[in-house]
């Protein structure tokens, strides 16, 4: 009877034309049943005796009106359509009822006309159909009780029933508004869900791919674009194997087989997959098999994109294991590469070998052209370095200019010989730094594994050869051997003990006096470091003071020498005649030199002494390679030192580098002539012309001479000769403690000089 009304609302958003049409259909198909069941019922006095043709205007009618009212709220949906609709409604289940005469006995079907409207409009629909409901049941029963409308029932009975069906048609209603409620609020939530779920899925950078058991994608999330360049759209129908690495295949077939389907999901795997430019991407993907799952019924993969992690994880691998300047491996590469050389050499019978590389004088490129220079020469015999080597071997900077290389299946020490040579070879066209050509060198030292030594001990090892090879002669190889392992240990344990030898008091200042060869009198004293070793004994300067210039201990040892030194002279001179004080000379290493504080602790020593260095006269011996090797930085310091009143001699003036612009260009006051010429007079011819050359040189420079190393009367009396100033030497006086140095006794010395005739030079 009202199913002419019977399309939702709802309906009108998602379904097709039929699905709108069908409940006209129904409607339209309905109402001549109806009709012929109300005339049989007629016959039987079962109904009001109406004319059939009211019931034919009732029912189509009805339909009709009910039509109309559909549509229009249809076309219009308002608050105002949906009363008008509900309204006709109402009225033709109203009308149908009370024309039959059966009235309030049958309002139950506003109940089912309720709840349709509820399902079709929404829960909140139940107020306007109870609400209508009970106006029209009222109208029917004033139309009852005016006589319009017929009863088979009495009154009042049949008002008391009415308002009972009133009652129970809100109640039924309300209940039907309800449930409906409850229902939308649990549809808005699942909606709410899906919606959130599918805009995780659709703006995550994690890409989703569905497949069937065939591999088939079936899915895939808008991340697709990002990570492999296509849309979901091109994605789906395509074997998802067809994606990935060849070399990564076999993985996804053993995630498609049936063991993956008693997983819950599988772990993470690492795999590529191709991007659309046809480069491949580095990717973490996760396979959960949810075919027995109705809402996917498929295999879901996640997959997140490794490639700029992967990128970052291999720069920093390349950052731990490689020298950031040169490209080279570091310690930590070179000594693994080692340790597997080490165990092929044991199942190959061969021999591996590591050289350790030493440039040579590098501080003068960084400290004379700074220190970009002198990394553009460590990138260029990087360079050279490896243009040298073998497939297979390894060449590694371990830091400053220290470069340390594997070579590896040797079967002789021969072959290691040749490979040096190729090494020292390379070094023989000059490097182009800084504009400028640059001639290096570089010392080797070589170990050769026996099978039992460590990757650590072949490093120590080559290390110990090279240092051998730098104190032997630049420039060359050296292979370790036991002499250089004694040596090393030597070199370690002196230095280990030299370390606490200063505040262990096992230092000890000898001095050896210097003569005036003119009058033949004592007129200084050079300070002379030993160490009175607890095992060894004492031993003098060459048994340690290179470890102690090599490890830096030679500033504080040097500082302690200046300083005991200027106060034993101090004491020698109190005592003395204050015409004739004696002289102090103290040797300066380069280390010593290089010493920012230098300046500040000559200055200090000297003030706490309580001395006048221009009484003192201290003098300060340097070598020749010494202000070789960093001539600004000596320049500098000298100039600094002779404002305060201090001199300087060139010790073993004709052995180094022998400049005469150095001679004029430092603040030089004295020379000492090396023992080995001294040696000579008297003997040699050429030693001879090389002293008087060197005395000569000096005095038209200004400049006086010492000569040391006089050991006998006809040493003394060739240097008399040719107008030596001062001289000192064993004939004179050993170095001795200062308690046994004897500086009163020269009057014999001084009576033997004058009455000497000393031959024409």
């Amino acid at each position: 009877m009202t199913s002419g009304a019977a399309t939702t609302d709802k309906s009108t958003t998602g379904q097709g034309r039929g699905a709108l049409l069908r409940p006209f259909v129904l409607g339209y198909a309905v109402n001549p049943v109806a009709l012929a069941l109300l005339w049989a019922l007629r016959r039987w006095h079962l109904v009001a005796p109406v004319h059939v043709w009211v019931y034919f205007v009732v029912l189509w009618g009805t339909a009709l009106v009910g039509t109309a009212s559909e549509l229009w709220f249809r076309h219009r949906p308002s608050r105002t359509s949906l009363h008008l609709r509900v309204l006709v409604q109402v009225a033709g289940v109203t009308v149908t009822l009370y024309v039959t005469g059966w009235g309030p006995v049958i309002a139950i079907a506003y109940a089912f006309m309720a709840q349709e409207n509820v399902a079709r409009s929404g829960s909140k629909t139940w107020r306007i159909t109870a609400g209508w409901s009970v106006v029209c049941l009222g109208i029917g029963q004033l139309a009852i009780w005016r006589g319009i409308a017929p009863s088979l029932i009495s009154e009042p009975l049949v008002h008391g029933l009415a308002a009972l069906e009133a009652a129970a048609v809100v109640m039924v209603v309300r209940m039907a508004g309800a449930v409906t409620d409850q229902k939308e609020r649990a549809e808005a939530r699942l909606r709410a869900s899906e919606e959130r779920f599918r805009s995780l899925v659709q703006n995550s950078s994690d890409l989703t791919l569905v497949m069937d058991t065939t591999g088939e994608i079936t899915y895939a999330s808008e991340a697709s674009v990002g990570l492999l360049g296509r849309t979901p759209e091109e994605l789906i129908g395509e074997q998802a194997a067809d994606l990935v690495h060849p070399d990564d295949i076999s993985w996804l077939q053993v995630q498609l087989s049936a063991e993956l389907r008693v997983m819950t999901t599988a772990q993470p795997l690492e795999l590529r997959v191709r991007h659309s430019d046809g480069t491949w991407r580095d990717v973490e993907a996760v396979v959960a098999d949810l075919l027995d799952r109705p809402s996917v019924a498929g295999i879901v993969v996640n997959a997140r994109d490794l490639t700029e992690r992967k990128r970052v994880e291999a720069a920093l691998e390349h950052q731990a294991l490689h020298d950031a300047l040169t490209g080279l491996p570091n310690r930590m590469l070179f000594l693994d590469r080692l340790e597997q050389a080490i165990a092929r050499a044991g199942r190959e019978h061969a021999t591996p070998a590591v050289m350790f590389l030493d440039l040579d004088r590098f501080k003068l490129v960084n400290d004379g052209l700074g220190h970009d220079v002198g990394d553009e020469l460590l990138i260029g015999v990087a360079a050279r370095l490896r243009g040298t080597l073998r497939p297979g071997d390894t060449v590694a900077r371990f830091g400053g200019d220290e470069f340390v290389l594997l070579f590896e299946g040797l079967s002789t020490a021969e072959s290691a010989d040749v490979l040096a040579g190729r090494i020292l070879a390379c070094f023989a066209t000059p490097f182009l730094v800084g504009g400028e050509e640059f001639q290096a060198s570089a010392s080797l030292g070589m170990a050769l594994g026996d099978g039992a030594k460590t990757a650590g001990e072949l490093v120590r090892d080559a290390d110990a050869a090279m240092y051998r090879a730098k104190a032997l002669c630049r420039g060359r190889l050296q292979v370790f051997d036991t002499a250089t392992h004694d040596e090393s240990l030597l070199r370690m344990h002196t230095e280990t003990a030299l370390r606490g030898a200063l505040a262990r008091g096992e230092l000890r200042l000898h001095y050896q006096p210097i003569f005036e060869l003119v009058e033949g009198r004592p007129v200084g004293v050079e300070a002379l470091v030993r160490w009175e070793h607890p095992t060894r004994g004492l031993l003098g300067p060459d048994a340690f003071i290179a470890v102690a210039e090599d490890s830096g201990l030679i500033v504080p040892i040097g500082a302690w020498v200046l300083r005991e030194a200027c106060r034993q002279v101090r004491a020698w001179n109190e005592v003395r005649d204050p015409a004739h004080p004696l002289r102090l000379s103290v040797n300066l290493s380069a280390r010593q030199l290089a010493e920012p504080t230098l300046v500040a602790t000559v200055r200090d020593t000297l003030l706490g002494a309580g001395i006048d260095p221009g009484r003192l006269h201290l003098s300060l011996e340097i070598t020749e390679a010494l202000v070789l090797h960093d001539p600004e930085t000596a320049a500098l310091r000298l100039g600094e030192l002779r404002a305060l009143g201090v001199q300087f001699a060139i010790d073993d003036f004709g052995t180094g580098y022998s400049s005469m612009a150095y001679l004029r260009r430092f603040p030089v006051s004295i020379v000492k002539v090396d023992s080995p010429f001294v040696a000579g007079l008297g003997i040699d011819d050429h030693d001879e012309a090389i002293v008087s050359a060197i005395v000569r040189l000096a005095h038209t420079l200004g400049l006086r001479v010492v000569a040391e190393g006089v050991e006998t009367e006809l040493q003394l009396v060739h240097l008399r000769a040719m107008g030596c100033d001062y001289a000192q030497g064993y004939l004179l006086g050993r170095p001795e403690l200062p308690e046994r140095v004897d500086l009163l006794g020269s009057d014999a010395f001084a009576e033997q000089t004058r009455d000497s005739s000393p031959p024409r030079v």
